[in-house]
């Protein structure tokens, strides 16, 4: 298992990571500090309480990331929390390792010592960021031995740098709009012919995420058509459906008068 490469302070406003408050104005400018992490490790299923091939109990587990340690003067610890568990990340005296679901246990043994016919990829990454909003992606990638096919996931974090908070759907839709917003997305998915769902009974996904100009849905494997058609995104402009964002999405992240 690698150690943590390294931590890495951007203070540099050349590189995009010192966050202005106020448009021209320095004095408001805050200091962002991340770190990276990467780990290779073997897993072991414990066969006592999951069920599996004899040749299949161990895991070759590899993932990479870069996490907040510092947004200005911000309690950053429920971002930092949040973005571990769905990177399945954990530390363990400055080492990053996997973490495992229950049933599985980590090998102190190097990959090369023995033979995962299993994988799972765990990469974390910033997507966007502006002055009002970063947003994170996990990209999660799993090839159980003996399956057809592999199995894969992207999930979104959007954290506003103007409160401090992860954004849900409350904060970026007004309430009461959720059935307009579904008939926007089945208009925009209307013309696919890959659809495995009745089209007027898909419903606003959880999964989304900001975009510079709008927001940007996504539906999962097999959530509304076959593992074929991969995920789907519907990408929606703010200036489209403004008379259901909230003042802060309109104002703040989008900048709609």
């Amino acid at each position: 298992m690698k150690k943590i490469a390294s931590r890495i302070a951007f203070l540099s406003a050349g590189m995009a990571l010192l966050v202005f408050a106020g448009c021209g104005n320095t004095d408001n400018r805050e200091v962002m500090e991340f770190e990276k992490y990467n780990y290779s490790a073997i897993a072991e299923v414990d066969t006592d309480s999951v069920d599996v091939e004899e040749d299949a109990v161990y895991w070759q587990c590899n993932g990479s990331g870069m996490l907040p340690v510092k947004i200005g003067k911000r309690d950053i610890s429920a971002l930092r929390d949040t973005l571990m568990r769905i990177a399945a990340v954990e530390f363990d005296k400055g080492d990053a390792r996997p973490l495992l679901p229950r049933g599985y246990k980590r090998e102190l043994v190097s990959a090369d010592s023995v033979e995962a016919r299993s994988q799972v990829v765990n990469d974390l990454s910033v997507v966007l960021m502006t002055p009002e909003v970063m947003v994170w992606r996990n990209y999660s990638y799993a090839y159980p031995k003996g399956a057809a096919h592999s199995n894969y996931s992207n999930v979104y974090v959007n954290y506003s740098l103007s409160d401090g908070r992860i954004l849900t759907h409350r904060d970026v839709f007004k309430a009461g709009s959720e059935e307009q917003l579904a008939g926007t997305l089945r208009a925009a998915l209307s013309d696919r012919d890959d659809l495995i769902t009745d089209l007027e009974d898909i419903e606003v996904p959880e999964t989304f995420y900001v975009t510079a100009d709008g927001v940007t849905f996504v539906y999962g494997l097999y959530a509304i058509a076959p593992y074929s058609s991969g995920e789907i995104e519907v990408p929606l402009k703010a200036y489209s459906i403004a008379d259901i964002l909230t003042p802060y999405a309109s104002g703040t992240l989008f900048g709609i008068k």
